[in-house]
């Protein structure tokens, strides 16, 4: 069975299903916040080639990884990578102010990427999450 958008399949695609990709698709064209229709579909383009380049199927060898760079380097590499996400989470947590000089040269690039409009950037906070639901059991 051929389909437009999931290929040759075995299986039939339920219309429901073909419909909501074919919206994601037209959507994935749009442009958006920070990149153009077309770089959007560039990426995808680029994501869906990854499966086929013999660099990235070199790189998920279980071991590369250590053979380039001895184990030593793993370790060095994994403490560099912990301290740069230690020190986004705490940016993050303590929403950290641009002073005036950086607020000034990244004033065009904030506008560009649509960083302004964010809720924290207007000085509102975050919002308030919505309350968990839990299921009951019933005490049978």
């Amino acid at each position: 069975m051929t389909n437009t958008i999931f290929g040759e399949t075995p299986y039939p695609i339920r219309s429901d299903l073909d419909q909501a990709t074919r919206k994601a698709w037209e959507y994935l064209g749009q442009p958006g916040n920070w990149w153009t229709g077309s770089e959007r579909a560039a990426f995808v383009a680029e994501n869906r080639a990854a499966r086929d380049c013999r660099l990235c199927a070199d790189r998920v060898e279980a071991d590369a990884v250590q053979k380039s760079l001895g184990e030593a380097g793993v370790i060095g590499a994994a403490a560099i990578i912990s301290t740069f996400q230690r020190m986004v989470r705490i940016a993050d947590g303590t929403g950290i102010p641009l002073d005036n000089g950086l607020d000034l040269l990244s004033a065009d690039l904030r506008d560009e990427i649509g960083i302004n409009g964010f809720a924290s950037a207007e000085g509102r906070g975050r919002g308030r999450l919505a309350a968990p639901l839990m299921r009951l059991r019933s005490k049978s």
